[in-house]
């Protein structure tokens, strides 16, 4: 995967429009992490990264042509 820069976290409540975003920060060999504030709703996930062969995102999906994105979900239960 070569060199990582810039990871970050976007997440949103489920059914938003708006992401907002997290920096993510090295933790150890190849994990990265992110605190997300206090969530008392479902919200969606995705992660972007510059990287020395080029840009990711994960999970792929939330790259593809915005009619078709798909993204990971989190479901909060009480």
């Amino acid at each position: 995967m070569g060199e990582i820069y810039n990871p970050t976290l976007y997440y949103r409540t489920l059914g938003s429009v708006s992401f907002k975003e997290i920096s993510m920060s090295h933790h150890a060999r190849g994990v990265y992490c992110a605190a997300v504030p206090g969530q008392n709703d479902d919200f969606e996930w995705y992660v972007t990264a510059s990287t020395s062969l080029g840009n990711v995102v994960f999970p792929a999906t939330a790259g593809a042509d915005s009619a078709e994105r798909m993204y990971q979900t989190v479901v909060i239960n009480f």
